[in-house]
């Protein structure tokens, strides 16, 4: 996946390019996601660090790219729309974690 990010195309010219474009980050926000998820349940977050160390130069060309486009608030809807879905993602298991939290302090006291 780092491999395609670094090659892929960040502009799609034509209709036809941008259903591949879609197509494209669209896999790779659901593996992103599966990635992130994974690492929660297990709670091994190092090798999440060291993903998010090696994408950050690229997500960063990606951020500056994005921002330079005329239509950059489609961007600024898609960091939106990201951030929330991570934060979805992630109040399931928080969630679990802080019931289980709460009923074994019930059970000490």
């Amino acid at each position: 996946m780092f491999d395609e990010i670094q090659q892929g195309v960040m502009l799609p010219k034509t209709p036809e390019t941008n259903e591949v474009c879609l197509k494209r980050y669209g896999k790779w926000t659901s593996v992103l996601r599966g990635v992130y998820r994974e690492a929660l349940q297990k709670g091994n977050l190092e090798e999440i660090y060291a993903f998010n160390r090696k994408m950050g130069p690229e997500i960063q060309q990606i951020h500056r790219f994005a921002h330079a486009q005329e239509h950059s608030g489609l961007y600024a809807m898609g960091m939106f729309n990201g951030a929330f879905i991570a934060m979805a993602d992630m109040l399931p298991q928080r969630n679990a974690e802080q019931i289980f939290n709460i009923q074994m302090a019930e059970l000490r006291e």
